[in-house]
């Protein structure tokens, strides 16, 4: 018996901010494809919403991933069956001791590679995110490793997004040392992020996620924008979808996640979305993928 609130739609459906999906959980959300729909809980009050997952339903998708490779062989399928759909795919090339899990840049990209030859370029967007400067925003470290993930994602992606890394609770608990970052507010920051629009292979391509602070610098962006999927798919009509903020300084389009934080299975010690990695393989090692499909307990104190 199906459970949660009455079917809301259609609606571009975001798969996932709060997980990876594609990397970790792809059969998962195909056996969710078959059902035509997903409770999802709400991450503050536990309570279900059922979101319908049928192509009528659904304006679009945005997949969000740091590994497309998994769920590649589904790209085509979904595409046919009505599904237009927009890819987020985080690239960062920082060390194995902040990503633990994460695989190397190179494979990343082959697996952007493949999925350029099935969506358009304007349909894939590159993440440099989060911004985490090595050797200072002035130094060489940064942008050397920018520019060499640049030079081969320059055409194969739309834009780049790039943040850098907030004070979140999880976030400060595993990465403590985000603490003594540089502050991104700087002239220094400034002058790296007007290189990075100048002097780049993403010259005039470059948006920044969530970072009111830095408005009036010009670089403010949205990541889902319901205009990205008429533009990557002129033949599919996508009505206009309001403004749906998720914090100070969104301006994204409204969308609905449907994932669940706490089960994603990365590692990057900076992620807002996890708390416990190590609670986390062993939650999925005990109940697996029912992790995104309940039943959901009472959601415990964070």
């Amino acid at each position: 018996m199906m459970t949660g609130s009455p079917s809301i739609g259609p609606k571009i459906v975001s798969v996932s901010r709060r997980t990876d999906i594609p990397a970790y959980f792809g059969k998962w959300f195909l056996q969710r494809i078959r059902d035509g729909y997903v409770d999802v809980p709400n991450p503050f009050n536990r309570r279900l919403a059922k979101v319908s997952l049928s192509p009528e339903a659904v304006k679009g998708f945005v997949f969000w991933t740091r590994n497309p490779h998994p769920f590649l062989p589904h790209v085509m399928p979904l595409i046919s069956e009505g599904y237009p759909m927009i890819w987020h795919v985080t690239v960062t090339g920082l060390p194995r001791s902040l990503e633990k899990n994460i695989p190397d840049s190179g494979f990343v990209i082959d697996s952007l590679k493949t999925l350029r030859n099935w969506i358009p370029q304007s349909a894939l967007v590159w993440r440099f995110d989060p911004v985490i400067p090595e050797d200072g925003f002035s130094g060489d470290g940064i942008r050397k490793r920018f520019l060499s993930l640049a030079e081969p994602l320059s055409n194969l992606t739309d834009r780049v997004m790039m943040s850098f890394v907030d004070g979140y609770r999880k976030t400060l608990r595993n990465y403590p040392e985000a603490r003594a970052l540089p502050d991104f507010r700087s002239e220094e920051a400034r002058n790296f992020l007007d290189w990075v629009d100048r002097e780049t292979p993403f010259a005039g391509r470059v948006s920044l996620c969530t970072e009111p602070e830095l408005e009036s610098w010009g670089y403010r962006g949205a990541c889902i924008r319901w205009e990205d999927f008429g533009r990557a798919w002129p033949n599919r009509q996508v009505a206009q979808t309001r403004t749906g903020p998720t914090r100070m300084g969104c301006g994204c389009s409204e969308s609905v996640d449907i994932g669940v934080y706490d089960t994603c299975l990365g590692g990057c010690r900076y992620c807002y979305a996890v708390l416990d990695h190590q609670k986390v393989r062993q939650k999925i090692r005990n109940e697996g993928s029912s992790v995104l499909s309940g039943p959901f307990p009472d959601r415990e104190g964070d």
